[in-house]
C-alpha cells in the first residue's frame, strides 16, 4: 500500500521533473531507484522533493530570445558520477542549450534551454571516467537529434558545442589512440 503510493508520487514528480523542472530532475531520478523498496526516509525525502516541486510557483524559467540569423550553436553540458553507496546505480545528465557562439569563458553569454535529462546508467561504472564518457555519449546522441530538428525547422544546422568536468574525459578525447577500457573507450 506505503508502495503504490510511493510510486504514484514519485510518477508524478518525474513528470513534472522531465517537463517543467530541471532544478528537480536529479532527486526525482535519484528517488526511482527505491520505488519498490522505499523506506520511511525514502518516503519523507520524495516527500521533500515533491513540496519543492508542486509547492513553489514563483521559480521562473526564462528563454533567451534569438534571431534565426544570429551566429547559434548548440552547448552541451553533460555530467556523471560513480554510485558510492551499495546498492545504488550511477547517475548521468545533460542541459542542451541554444546559445551564441561566443567564448562562455571570456563574456557572458544568451541561453534558452532547449532540453534537460537526469538518469541512472545502464552500464556498471567502474570509474569517473566511465561514468562521465557514458553521460557525454548520452548527451551527443540527443544534441544531435536536437541538431537535425532544428534544421528541419530552420534550415540551418548548428554547430554543437560539449562542455565536461571531466579533464580525464577531455584529454581522452583529445589523444589520438583509444583508451584502455572497452566499456570506455571514446
Amino acid at each position: 500500500k506505503h508502495q503504490a503510493g510511493y510510486r504514484s508520487l514519485l510518477g508524478a514528480i518525474q513528470w513534472v521533473a522531465s517537463r517543467t523542472r530541471p532544478d528537480i530532475a536529479y532527486r526525482a531520478s535519484r528517488m526511482a531507484s527505491y520505488s519498490g523498496k522505499a523506506t520511511v526516509q525514502n518516503m519523507r525525502d520524495l516527500n521533500s522533493v515533491a513540496r519543492k516541486a508542486f509547492g513553489s510557483n514563483n521559480v521562473d524559467t526564462k528563454f533567451g530570445k534569438f534571431k534565426i540569423d544570429e551566429d547559434l550553436r548548440l552547448l552541451v553540458i553533460s555530467d556523471g558520477n560513480v554510485a558510492r553507496e551499495k546498492g545504488e546505480k550511477s547517475q548521468g545528465g545533460y542541459w542542451i542549450l541554444l546559445a551564441q557562439n561566443k567564448d562562455s569563458n571570456l563574456e557572458e553569454i544568451k541561453v534558452s534551454i532547449l532540453s534537460w535529462r537526469s538518469w541512472k546508467l545502464k552500464r556498471v561504472a567502474v570509474s569517473s571516467l566511465c561514468a562521465e564518457t557514458q553521460a557525454l555519449h548520452v548527451a551527443i546522441e540527443a544534441a544531435l537529434w536536437t541538431r537535425e530538428l532544428l534544421k528541419m525547422m530552420y534550415g540551418k544546422s548548428f554547430k554543437i558545442d560539449c562542455r565536461t568536468d571531466c579533464e580525464a574525459l577531455v584529454n581522452a578525447i583529445d589523444k589520438s589512440n583509444a583508451t584502455e577500457n572497452q566499456r570506455t573507450r571514446v
